[in-house]
């Protein structure tokens, strides 16, 4: 009986290794498709970008591969997401970056959790008889992919899982003129601020991802959207002080 037991345990440990593998290689091979896709022009082509073309990035821990480190983001100032057809700007004070993982030298994943968000017109006016169905938060969750523009460095945030980086929901009853449950789709870049930093600056804005070709769309009429805001991203554990590159 008893070595039955140990045979059932070690079974179990096997099963969870070969899920953890088959994990690991999901997201590595949806970072490579998502690679090819981009890197074809069909992620979200736009025609407004500059016509330098697209090729894969790289991750570096202290300026060797990178493999399975652990990062952490902090947002500087209000950030905001813009829905152009909609007179909707979506502010946040700030996030909690969790699970931030660099998975290879290729691909990345991150969940954040956007803080203090507030509704209100393009003007900067509150919007009225709307309210998050979770007050004042929105849960996302990324994949990370380093990218080259025109020999420039970004960062390319695609949906982790399926198609949403998120559902963004508002409360019922309160009279909101917006349509209540909205996904957030597409793909956001953000321009890198050093090929090699303790901690790295990433830019997010309209005009970056108008050069770049990337488009966040809002809604189910998948309305045009830009994020807009400033994050510090650095190491975590058994790197923690160690240069980060995005190269």
């Amino acid at each position: 009986m008893r070595g039955a037991k140990h045979g059932i345990r070690g079974l179990g440990l096997v099963v969870l290794a070969v899920i953890g593998v088959m994990a690991f290689t999901a997201v590595g091979a949806q970072a490579q498709v998502s690679h090819e896709l981009h890197l074809a022009g069909l992620t979200n082509p736009n025609p407004l970008a500059s016509p330098a073309t697209n090729s894969p990035g790289e991750f570096l821990v202290n300026l060797g591969s990178a493999l399975l480190a652990t990062f952490i983001g902090e947002q500087l100032g209000k950030g905001y997401l813009l829905v152009q057809a909609r007179d909707l700007k979506i502010e946040c004070t700030g996030f909690d970056l969790t699970n931030g993982k660099i998975n290879s030298s290729t691909d990345a994943s991150a969940e954040a959790i956007f803080l203090g968000c507030v509704l209100l017109t393009h003007a900067g006016l509150p919007l009225e008889g709307c309210e998050f169905k979770e007050l004042g938060i929105i849960k996302s969750s990324y994949l990370v992919l380093p990218i080259l523009h025109g020999g420039v460095n970004y960062l390319l945030f695609e949906p982790l899982t399926g198609t949403n980086f998120t559902v963004i929901s508002f409360k019922a009853g309160q009279g909101c003129i917006l349509p209540l449950n909205n996904p957030k789709t597409g793909s956001i870049v953000a321009k890198v601020g050093a090929l090699d930093a303790v901690v790295q600056t990433i830019t997010f804005g309209e005009a970056i991802q108008l050069l770049v070709g990337d488009v966040v769309k809002y809604g189910a009429l998948n309305n045009t959207a830009y994020l807009t805001g400033t994050v510090h991203i650095s190491l975590l554990g058994s790197h923690f002080g160690q240069k980060l590159g995005i190269h």
